[in-house]
C-alpha cells in the first residue's frame, strides 16, 4: 500500500510538471505549433538515449523483465498518438483560451473509463463518482467564458480523445517495456513527425526559435524526457482511470503557475474548483472493495 502511494506521488509530481508546462506551451506557440512540439520531443528523446545506454552498459536491469516487441511496437504506437494529441492541443491553443483548453483537454478523465469499457474493463462506482467530481472541479477552475465550441475547442477536444487513447496504450505496453528506451522511442517518433510537418506547413525561423530556447529546454527535458519517464514507470502500478484523474490536477498546477509567474489571482470559484478536483482525486484512491486487475 505504501508503494502504491509512492507511485501516486510520482504521478502528482508529473501533473505539477505538466501544469507549469501548460503556460510554457502558450509562449512557445510563437515559433509555430509543429516547430515547438517537434523540437521539444526530439530534444527529450535524444536526451534519454545516453541515459539508457549508460544503464545498459553498466549491466543494471529494470525491476521486471522487459519485452522487446512491447518496447518497439509500443514506442511506435505511442509516438504516433502522442504526435497527433500534442499537435491538436498546440494548434487548439492558437484559437481558444488557455482556460477552455485546460478544461476540454482534461476531459480525458471521462474518455479513459468510457474507452476502457470497450476493452471490457470494469470501473468501480467510486471511480465513476470521482470522474464526475473531477469534471465539476475542472469546470469551476478553468471555465471563465461561454462553453460555446469554436474551431480551437474542437481541436483540443480531439486532443483529449487522443490522450485518453495514449493513457490506455501506456497502461498496456509500459509494464512490459524497457522504460527509458520506450519513452525515448515515442518522443523521437513524435519529434521527427513534428519536424516534417514543420517544414511542410510552417515557415521555421531561428529568429523566433532562439529567443524562446528556455521554453524548449523546459518542455523538452523536464516535461517530455523526465515527465514521460515518470509516467511510463509509475503508471505500471496505477490503473488508467485513476492515473487520468491524477493527471487532471495539471489544471490546478497550471493555475498556481500563473499565480506564481504572472501574478494571476485565484477567485473563490477557482479555489472551490481546486478543492473539488483534489477531493475527487483522493476519493478515487479509497478502496471500498477489492478491485480486480481488469478494472480501470
Amino acid at each position: 500500500m505504501n508503494r502504491q502511494w509512492g507511485y501516486v506521488g510520482l504521478l502528482v509530481l508529473l501533473a505539477m510538471i505538466w501544469g507549469v508546462c501548460f503556460a510554457v506551451q502558450e509562449i512557445g506557440n510563437v515559433m509555430g505549433a509543429f516547430a515547438f512540439n517537434g523540437i521539444r520531443c526530439l530534444l527529450g528523446g535524444l536526451a534519454l538515449l545516453p541515459v539508457w545506454a549508460l544503464r545498459r552498459s553498466s549491466g543494471r536491469t529494470q525491476f521486471a523483465p522487459t519485452d522487446k516487441r512491447a518496447t518497439w511496437l509500443g514506442g511506435l504506437y505511442c509516438g504516433l498518438t502522442l504526435f497527433v494529441a500534442s499537435s491538436l492541443q498546440q494548434h487548439g491553443l492558437l484559437f481558444t483560451t488557455v482556460g477552455k483548453a485546460g478544461f476540454i483537454t482534461a476531459l480525458y478523465v471521462v474518455f479513459v473509463p468510457v474507452l476502457g469499457l470497450l476493452l471490457k474493463r470494469k470501473v468501480s462506482w467510486n471511480i465513476w463518482l470521482a470522474v464526475v467530481g473531477a469534471v465539476v472541479g475542472l469546470y469551476l477552475l478553468c471555465m471563465r467564458e461561454s462553453l460555446r465550441l469554436e474551431v480551437g475547442d474542437l481541436l483540443v477536444f480531439g486532443c483529449a480523445v487522443m490522450y485518453a487513447i495514449y493513457i490506455l496504450q501506456v497502461a498496456h505496453y509500459a509494464p512490459k517495456a524497457d522504460t527509458l528506451l520506450f519513452t525515448s522511442l515515442q518522443l523521437l517518433i513524435s519529434g521527427v513527425l513534428g519536424l516534417v510537418a514543420m517544414w511542410i506547413f510552417e515557415s521555421p525561423s531561428w529568429s523566433l526559435i532562439l529567443p524562446n530556447w528556455w521554453t524548449l529546454l523546459y518542455a523538452g527535458l523536464i516535461s517530455s524526457a523526465v515527465g514521460l519517464s515518470i509516467q511510463m514507470f509509475a503508471q505500471r502500478r496505477v490503473n488508467p482511470t485513476v492515473a487520468s484523474l491524477i493527471f487532471s490536477l495539471e489544471a490546478v498546477f497550471a493555475v498556481l503557475a500563473g499565480l506564481a509567474f504572472f501574478g494571476d489571482r485565484l477567485t473563490q470559484r477557482e479555489i472551490l474548483g481546486c478543492v473539488v478536483l483534489f477531493a475527487a482525486t483522493v476519493f478515487a484512491q479509497l478502496h471500498f472493495k477489492r478491485r480486480s486487475q481488469n478494472e480501470l
